[in-house]
């Protein structure tokens, strides 16, 4: 992706099912769309440059790794700019609605975390208690 640096005026990038691990693309000042679909992109650190591109507005992870953990939208949302519109199908809150959305899912996905532990300390009689 070194190619990519001097390529401070795209706007459009798609990259999908290319087997990338992370993305360099900080330099890429004028992107609006960043299409990384069905990529091994396990960790949202391998996509925390997206941050810096103050344009970007639609950003596609499904089908990677990261899409599939329980905090994915909050966890993207927070390393992603203001001007993000869309992430995968999805169209987004406005930025200030974004930070409600993502404590609320982190808070969420930590009470399915405990219950779950719950249910599995106390199996004697096979269901959770509150």
């Amino acid at each position: 992706m070194d190619e990519l640096i001097e390529l401070s005026s795209l706007h459009t990038l798609e990259l999908s099912s290319n087997r990338l691990k992370a993305v360099a693309c900080a330099s890429l000042g004028a992107l609006e769309e960043l299409w990384l679909n069905d990529n091994p992109i396990a960790d949202v650190s391998a996509v925390a440059q997206v941050g810096r591109l103050t344009r970007l507005k639609t950003l596609y992870l499904a089908g990677c790794p990261l899409s599939k953990l329980g905090t994915y939208r909050a966890d993207v949302l927070g390393v992603a700019p203001d001007s993000l519109a869309q992430l995968d199908a999805d169209m987004l809150p406005l930025p200030q609605e974004r930070l409600q959305t993502a404590d609320w899912t982190r808070s969420a996905h930590e009470m399915q975390l405990r219950n779950a532990a719950e249910a599995e300390s106390d199996p004697a009689d096979g269901h959770p208690h509150a």
